[in-house]
């Protein structure tokens, strides 16, 4: 892999870079908890089924390009360009989706384990800042329950069991809902996933499932006067999200994003990426 090794390089590589466009279309979940963007037009993703590793090539990916395999250099992010066709609070994530499945149920109580384990991973393979998410597909039941999992840690240790997370309830309960789910003390990543086990039936099946993520940048706070909704730019090197993050070969990115509001607006903009 390539690297930008100092300020210059930056700047030189910013100027040589280009923009990547993209839009994903208003989605509806529950306010002031994770969502996903998965699923949401254009180029909207189903529920996976069967365990699977995730690429540019998967359905649901915001970016079909750029694919890094016949190239020897890196890119990196180097500037965002976002609108959001809203007056609520909205923080956005952009993430690298690794692996994902589903088939799992809201009613069962026994340990889980349809299409699992997890697809292993074939991008940050050691698991290392990697992260675990219950993602609802078809809204499970409206009794609140408790969940864990079960996974392999970024040291390959196996058997490791999560510390609980709400799942079910009004706010916990919906499509697009992205429960991230805490690790054990001292573990600092995860190469995969088990089982999945529910405390207490949330009383409808639905259909959700786990997935493999590596958060890679924050773009915050996005709020627009109706009518007056303008891109935000966020540039990672002057004033803005504090990170330049590399963009993996054939990585599948995607938005989660926490609002204030139940629905949030269209998102369209640009990733503008730089190549050491």
């Amino acid at each position: 892999m390539g690297a930008l090794a100092d300020f210059q390089a930056v700047k030189q590589s910013v100027e040589k870079g280009r923009a990547y466009p993209f839009t994903k279309n208003s989605i509806t979940t529950a306010a002031n908890r994770p969502m996903s963007y998965w699923t949401a037009t254009p180029n909207a993703a189903t529920a996976p089924g069967a365990a699977a590793a995730c690429n540019a090539n998967t359905t649901g990916a915001l970016l079909q390009e750029p694919k890094l395999t016949s190239l020897t250099n890196s890119f990196f992010l180097t500037q965002a360009e976002i609108s959001i066709a809203t007056t609520a609070f909205t923080s956005l994530m952009l993430v690298d989706r690794l692996s994902h499945q589903s088939g799992l149920s809201g009613t069962s109580t026994a340990t889980q384990t349809t299409n699992l384990p997890t697809a292993a991973l074939t991008r940050y393979t050691s698991g290392e800042g990697v992260m675990a998410a219950l993602e609802i597909y078809t809204a499970i039941g409206s009794t609140a329950s408790t969940v864990t999992i079960s996974y392999t840690n970024q040291a390959g240790v196996s058997g490791r069991t999560s510390k609980p997370a709400v799942i079910g309830g009004a706010s916990d309960n919906t499509a697009s809902r992205f429960i991230i789910i805490p690790l054990q003390d001292d573990d600092t990543g995860i190469r995969s996933v088990e089982s999945v086990t529910l405390s207490a039936t949330t009383a409808t099946a639905g259909n959700f499932g786990v997935t493999l993520f590596k958060p890679l940048m924050i773009l915050p706070n996005f709020s627009f006067v109706a009518e007056q909704v303008q891109p935000r730019t966020l540039n990672t090197l002057i004033g803005g999200c504090g990170c330049c993050p590399e963009i993996m070969d054939d990585a599948c990115l995607q938005l989660l994003g926490l609002s204030n509001s139940t629905v949030v607006g269209v998102v369209t903009g640009a990733f503008y990426l730089a190549e050491a």
